[in-house]
């Protein structure tokens, strides 16, 4: 391992003596180009003093002359900047256009058009493509074939394969430091397939490194991988676009070109998100918005296809939360995503200008990302990985809801997490999963035995995690008091996702089975108390706008949460009663504090009374002989003087 960063360390001196072999005759340009700039700065103050002023028979300035003779060390002009302020402008549009010009762009657009020019591109440069294809897999089929036919050590040809990709790296940079990577119609995208092909053979060599020969271990492959990984995002940042693709095709085919032992196919989860990463900061610069996208379908498809081949939940499920991590962050440049702009939500009703191209990387991850924890929530073969699936969908709800507040454009995308979140236990029960399982009996694990103690723990955490979502988005919607439509969405979430869990758990797993009746009954009457509680806080807050319509949203929930804990505990005659009871009180509610929306369910209620008295258990019921007439009077008489004094 020792003669291996011994080699690793010559090559990078190698490049870096080739790199910079020109630096002396750079250097002494620059110092001309300084000593002009020079001159023409004592210029400009000369005339900014009066000794320069221009004469009145329209005799050109010296200092226009100067300028327009500014050239850059390139050979290209020099861009001037007008710090003036334009006149009549108010302090609004101002501040957004010092916004636009001082910040990344917004809007990125990616369209069908990209297509038809990269098919234009490949017919007039297909012998490039042809020629990086090649080099690539030179590199990578090197080292195969030295160990097919045993003609190196192992040493030897992982030494080979990063002495030729440094080599190739370094080719593709002398090229474009003299003549330009698209400039030249000579060497036009020469570079970019050279230091293109040098990556690729690169991250196959510290790959061959692990999974052929074993010579370094895990930890030492992925610093090795980080290396070249930095050394790709600035090779990116000073490339063309060739480079982006060839790179991020390459670099994510390198893994099963190369092969190796599957023991250490859990590596790859991480190097596939290391590529989306490295694809994402060079993109955060460029501003190409295709380079994103495509490097984010192809680690997503690479990542899921060695899960599906190989399995290994954890570091899947890891691969998926780093690269929806760096499609938030990176595209902004900001570790707290500020995305500015119209909604993907509002851009799906039709709603113009359309949501910017981050927008809308950042909501499609998410819902790739929301699914592909579900799936893994069936598809886990123990409790413990099923759990990993669903904490992590309720840590990316938690995430959108308070990590992105800042991003105005970000508020609809809390609504795929949580759907996501919900879908779990709607899922498992119709697809029995190991979260569903001790509820039936069977185990699909013979490592982990049949147990109600691990049914209780999932419902309870789920719904002690369903309240703290509700209670995020409670906040949520404080944070958003100048949008009305935002902050009626937030309330609805709030009032809806903790009682919308109660109602699938209720009627799809029956835990009253493993709580009892009482136990379970609790549960629900905590998420009721939770809901009269927000219900006090917003009929608290007189200032705020539209309370009594947000107020009714969280009444209308406690309220169904204590119908729904009487239709658990009681008999059928006093859950008639009970819903009687309800009625009553919603009712006095409305005439106390004129809550809108309240009504609706008043009328809810008051036809579930009606089917229950009439047809289940209805007068057929009432008919029986061993109906008491005790019971008979309080289902119907003591409901109808309910209503009657409501």
């Amino acid at each position: 391992m020792t003669s291996f960063f011994e080699l690793l360390a010559v090559s990078l001196f190698l490049w870096l003596a080739l790199s910079n072999s020109g630096m002396k005759k750079r250097l002494k340009s620059l110092e001309d180009d300084q000593r002009k700039n020079r001159e023409r700065l004592e210029l400009l103050e000369h005339w900014k003093n009066g000794a320069g002023a221009v004469a009145s028979d329209g005799v050109e300035s010296p200092v226009e002359t100067s300028v327009t003779e500014v050239k850059t060390s390139q050979g290209e002009d020099t861009a001037l900047v007008d710090d003036t302020k334009p006149e009549n402008v108010g302090p609004a549009e101002t501040e957004k256009t010092s916004s636009v010009t001082s910040g990344p762009p917004r809007a990125f657009v990616f369209t069908g058009t990209l297509f038809q020019q990269l098919g234009q591109w490949l017919r007039q440069n297909w012998t490039i493509a042809l020629a990086a294809l090649s080099l690539a897999l030179g590199g990578v089929f090197m080292v195969q074939y030295g160990v097919e036919n045993g003609l190196l050590t192992p040493f030897w040809r992982v030494a080979g394969a990063l002495l030729l990709g440094a080599l190739l790296v370094c080719a593709g940079e002398v090229i474009r430091r003299r003549y330009g990577d698209e400039k030249s119609d000579a060497t036009r995208y020469l570079p970019s397939a050279f230091a293109g092909a040098g990556l690729i053979t690169l991250f196959s060599a510290v790959l061959a490194a692990r999974l052929l020969y074993g010579l370094v271990s895990a930890e030492t492959t992925l610093a090795g991988l980080v290396v070249v990984s930095i050394l790709a995002v600035a090779l990116g940042w000073l490339y063309g676009s060739v480079l982006s693709a060839v790179g991020i095709i390459g670099a994510t085919a390198a893994p099963f070109l190369v092969g190796g032992e599957s023991e250490s196919s859990w590596l790859f989860s991480y190097y596939f998100a290391l590529i989306s990463i490295i694809g994402l900061a060079v993109d955060s610069v460029k501003r190409w918005a295709w380079v994103s996208a495509v490097v984010l379908i192809v680690t997503a498809f690479a990542a899921t296809m060695l899960y599906a081949a190989t399995g290994g939940l954890i570091h899947y499920a890891a691969y998926l939360a780093l690269s929806w991590l760096a499609a938030s962050i990176i595209p902004v440049q900001n570790f707290v995503p500020s995305h500015k702009g119209q909604t993907v939500l509002a851009t799906l009703s039709g709603s113009r200008p359309r949501a910017d191209f981050p927008t809308r990387v950042v909501a499609a991850m998410t819902l790739f990302v929301s699914v592909a924890f579900v799936i893994l929530s069936i598809d886990a073969q123990t409790v413990t990985e099923a759990n990993i699936a669903v904490v992590s969908i309720a840590l990316i709800l938690g995430a959108t809801l308070i990590w992105m507040h800042r991003a105005e454009a970000l508020a609809d995308i809390p609504i795929v997490p949580a759907a996501a979140f919900l879908a779990v236990p709607v899922v498992q029960a119709f697809e029995p999963g190991p979260l569903f399982s001790p509820f039936t009996g069977m185990s699909l694990s013979q490592a982990e035995p049949v147990s109600h103690t691990a049914a209780s723990t999932f419902v309870t955490y789920v719904l002690i995690l369903s309240v703290v979502a509700s209670l995020m988005a409670f906040w949520r919607m404080y944070r958003v008091a100048d949008n009305a439509r935002a902050q009626l969405g937030f309330a609805l979430g709030a009032a809806v996702f903790a009682p919308t869990m109660a109602f699938i758990l209720q009627f799809l797993w029956s835990p009253a089975d493993v709580f009892g009746d009482r136990v379970w009954s609790l549960y629900i009457l905590a998420i009721s108390a939770v809901m009269a509680f927000l219900t006090d806080r917003v009929l608290r807050d007189d200032r705020r706008s539209g309370r009594q319509l947000h107020a009714a949203l969280f009444s209308i929930a406690a309220l169904s949460m204590l119908a729904l804990a009487l239709f658990v505990l009681l008999t059928q005659t006093a859950l008639t009663l009970a819903l009687g009871v309800i009625v009553v009180l919603t009712i006095w509610l409305d005439r106390r504090f004129d809550l809108a929306l309240i009504g609706i369910f008043t009328k809810l209620a008051l036809a579930i009374i009606a089917f229950r008295l009439v047809a289940n258990p209805g007068f057929f019921w009432a008919m029986r002989e061993n109906t008491s007439w005790l019971a008979f009077l309080e289902a119907y008489l003591g409901t109808l003087i309910l209503l009657y004094a409501g």
